[in-house]
């Protein structure tokens, strides 16, 4: 078809609607999919200063609650940093310093925001004060913000606790969705 315009003539050519369909479906599908690319791997490494809030000793149990503060780092398939809070509550065999520790993880960065909850098992150490704990830590549906946002995913941990500092050390790895 020709059009005149002025002194100019302009061709306009009709691409057929199956076709400019089909390339926009095209388009979208792939926008769509690199939208959709989450992560499939992280590893959180947490440093902390921690505390107790109450603890009761009956017997040779004690069970103990408290928080933490710190800074965290997230490696994998995308890095951010930031502080990082929790709550925790642990029941403990003082004979051996063996038990269980439970708790929730804040951690604010500079691309967002994630909650993680943490259950593990407690061993005392051959270094008088320092215990290590290895458990699972699943990420809270719908906790997350900024590049968190929709994430799902669990993983294991270890953390080093030193009584003598009231500090820890704990390296969070896994996730697959």
């Amino acid at each position: 078809m020709r059009t005149h315009i002025g002194k100019e003539v302009v061709i306009v050519r009709k691409m057929p609607v199956a076709l400019t369909l089909l390339l926009c479906i095209s388009l979208l599908g792939l926008l769509m999919s690199a939208h959709a690319t989450k992560p499939t791997s992280l590893t959180i490494v947490v440093d902390m200063s921690f505390y107790f809030t109450s603890i009761e000793i009956d017997d040779m149990e004690m069970k103990a609650s408290g928080g933490g503060d710190g800074t965290y780092s997230v490696s994998g398939d995308f890095s951010d940093s930031g502080v990082v809070t929790e709550t925790f509550s642990a029941e403990v065999n003082l004979a051996d310093g063996s038990g269980e520790g439970w708790g929730v993880k804040y951690l604010v960065g500079g691309l967002g925001t994630l909650t993680l909850s943490f259950e593990g098992r407690i061993s005392a150490t051959a270094i008088p004060g320092i215990s290590e704990v290895n458990g699972e830590w699943t990420i809270i549906n719908g906790s997350g913000t900024g590049i968190y946002a929709g994430l799902k995913g669990e993983g294991t941990f270890l953390t080093l606790l030193n009584f003598n500092t009231m500090t820890l050390h704990g390296t969070y790895s896994g996730l697959k969705d």
